[in-house]
């Protein structure tokens, strides 16, 4: 037999074994077929185990597949096949009328293996009684299955008269249902028009009730103003005189009131003409405080500038003494009639060798002290450097040479102060001294401020001063703007901003000088506490990004949100475009967007470039112009400011 009808019989097998169904055979159906086959139950389990392979407690078909030739040689059982009916089998199906077809395959395949054991016996009885057996029960087979179809035959008739009842049921009910419904509507109608009836009786009862009181207090009223007329006429006459005086009174008030409020109101012009003058002299003041600041600053550093030219004059005067003092022994050493014609004198005519070093040069330091009191000034093109360089050379050529030349000051004060007290007459000059003295440089001194200043001056010291924040990433071009702003200048090599830079630029906006306080604010993330300060305290904020980078224009709306969020009211602001000059027409952020986004914000818009100055000062005319509308200067101007004195040193410094 072909291994495709082997794989069908053993499904058939298993699905005889298979009574529920499921395609598992468990423990409890193999019981049970194996009872209806006749096997001992003491080989229950060891054919369920031979058949379960992989011992999971259930057998599928690929178990049953694989241990079921294992279980055909423990119960000697034939290979799995069906022989050829017989035709006295044949015979057999032809009496039943077909009614073998409608039992199992294992069960026909059991019934034909029993009949063909049965022909193999001697006895031939047996095969007609188990002929006989077999139609007796095909017949009680095919008596039991009419009977289920009557059954189910009636089962349906009885359903379907349940149906109707049930229906017949509900129909009855929805019907008595209406019916109540409709009754205990009716009910509530009536008791609902008895109740309104009767509310109605109710209220006209009392109508009646209200008219009749009102009548008899009408009659009554009537009655009792005929009786008070005459006493009421008299009192109104007695009240309409006393208002009368009592208007007259008042009109007198007011006529002198009108004339107090005249004298105020001149007052007030006064005390407004006198505080415009003195706000005038307070924004003067304060210009000429923040000047003065910057002058004691800068005389701060002179000072100590002068120190370090103090301490390079001590060293060099000790040092020259030292060389003086050695030339003077070695001469005396070396005495000889022709040593002695040379014309090379030193002359000391102020001090002897034995004198302390700080009393023989306090000249020097009075020199100093001198200069510092009378205002003057180092440039800052003078610094260490220069000092260090010129008296260092000096310095050197004195321990490498011997002094043959005139020595030389920078200043004609000290040249003049010092030649009383050390004369040297060389024998021979050096164009050295010459050169180096001629490249020496002066100490300017400040130059006082004139008592009668022009109008403009004026004007400019006490025009407003409003502050501009400029904000932005980092790299969008804040440093080269306000340079192009303040200097009219392009530089590309300006370092990246740490913390905050300060720039003052004075502009005329709409025809009044106004001075802008421009703050430029370091872009990277961590200095943005700090430009967060400095919106809470801005006029205008001037906000910038890169026309060429997309992340700086991203990155505008986050700047916008944390300026909003810092000041407690709105900021004039001013959303620029910068480095237009490189922009291409594909890449880069485009006009219209920029545009879009300073609409949705209610901000300013321009673009410009601080390569080639597009714009620059016209960005910044825009915003201090709207910042000149929006801003309350008399508010600002209250804000306290502390005043510095400085005490004059001496009767003649330099007064500002």
């Amino acid at each position: 037999m072909g291994s495709s009808e082997e794989l069908a019989r053993l499904h058939s097998l298993f699905s005889a074994c298979d009574v529920k169904g499921s395609g598992l055979v468990e423990l409890e159906d193999f019981a049970s077929v194996c009872n209806d086959l006749g096997v001992e139950p003491g080989l229950l389990r060891p054919l369920f185990g031979m058949l379960d392979v992989d011992g999971d407690g259930i057998i599928d078909f690929q178990d049953f597949a694989a241990g079921f030739e294992e279980v055909s040689q423990t119960l000697n059982l034939q290979p799995v096949q069906q022989p050829e009916p017989t035709p006295a089998w044949e015979e057999l199906e032809g009496r039943l009328g077909g009614e073998l077809q409608h039992l199992s395959s294992p069960t026909k395949e059991w019934l034909y293996g029993f009949y063909q054991d049965l022909q193999g016996v001697s006895a031939p009885g047996l095969v007609q009684q188990y002929e006989r057996l077999v139609e007796n029960v095909s017949y009680d087979f095919r008596a039991q299955r009419l009977n289920i179809e009557k059954l189910e035959s009636v089962l349906k008739r009885t359903e379907g008269t349940t149906a109707k009842q049930i229906t017949e049921m509900e129909e009855d009910l929805q019907l008595h249902l209406t019916k109540m419904e409709r009754k205990i509507r009716e009910g509530e109608k009536l008791r609902l028009n008895t109740a309104v009836q009767e509310l109605r009786r109710k209220q006209e009862m009392e109508t009646l009730s209200l008219q009749t009181k009102i009548d008899q207090m009408t009659k009554q009223k009537d009655e009792q103003l005929g009786m008070e007329s005459k006493e009421e006429s008299a009192k109104l006459k007695n009240q309409i005189f006393d208002l009368s005086q009592e208007n007259e009174q008042l009109k007198m008030n007011l006529l002198r009131a009108q004339t107090d409020f005249s004298l105020l109101q001149t007052e007030v012009d006064r005390l407004k003409d006198y505080m415009a003058d003195e706000q005038m002299n307070y924004n003067r003041e304060n210009e000429m405080l923040k000047s003065m600041v910057e002058e004691r600053r800068t005389f701060t550093n002179q000072i100590q500038v002068l120190n370090e030219a103090n301490r390079s004059l001590y060293d060099n005067n000790d040092s020259m003494r030292s060389a003086l003092t050695n030339l003077e022994n070695e001469r005396k050493r070396h005495s000889s009639p022709s040593h002695l014609s040379e014309p090379s004198v030193i002359t000391y005519s102020s001090f002897t060798a034995d004198e302390e070093p700080d009393k023989k040069f306090s000249d020097v330091a009075t020199w100093a002290d001198r200069c510092i009191d009378s205002g003057v000034s180092l440039s800052r093109s003078v610094g260490y450097s220069d000092v260090d360089s010129e008296f260092g050379s000096e310095h050197s050529n004195s321990s490498e040479e011997p002094w043959n030349g005139s020595i030389h000051n920078a200043n004609s004060e000290i040249e003049s102060e010092v030649d009383g007290k050390l004369k040297w007459s060389p024998s021979r000059p050096l164009n050295r001294a010459d050169s180096s003295a001629s490249s020496k440089r002066k100490l300017p001194a400040f130059t006082p401020r004139k008592q009668g200043a022009p109008a403009e001056e004026v004007s400019e010291m006490s025009s407003p001063i409003y502050r501009l924040v400029l904000a932005g990433d980092a790299g969008a071009g804040k440093s080269s703007f306000l340079l192009r702003l303040c200097l009219n200048e392009f530089r590309g090599d300006i370092p990246t901003t740490l913390g905050v830079d300060f720039q003052m630029k004075k502009l005329m906006v709409d025809g009044d000088h106004t001075t802008l306080q421009i703050w430029d604010t370091a872009g990277q993330e961590r200095f943005r506490s700090i430009a967060k300060s400095y919106f809470r305290k801005a006029h205008g904020v001037l906000l910038m990004y890169d026309v060429t980078s997309e992340r700086s224009f991203l990155n505008v709306r986050q700047w916008i949100d944390e300026i909003k969020n810092t000041s407690d009211k709105p900021i004039p602001m001013m959303l620029i475009g910068n480095k237009t000059d490189i922009r291409t027409d594909m890449n880069g952020i485009q006009t219209s967007m920029g545009e879009k986004l300073a609409m949705a914000y209610g901000s300013l818009f321009c673009e410009t470039s601080a390569k080639d100055g597009t714009n620059v000062v016209e960005a910044v005319l825009h915003l201090a112009r709207e910042v000149k509308k929006c801003t309350d200067l008399e508010v600002e101007n209250k804000e306290p400011v502390t005043l510095l004195r400085i005490q004059d040193k001496k009767d003649n410094c330099c007064k500002m």
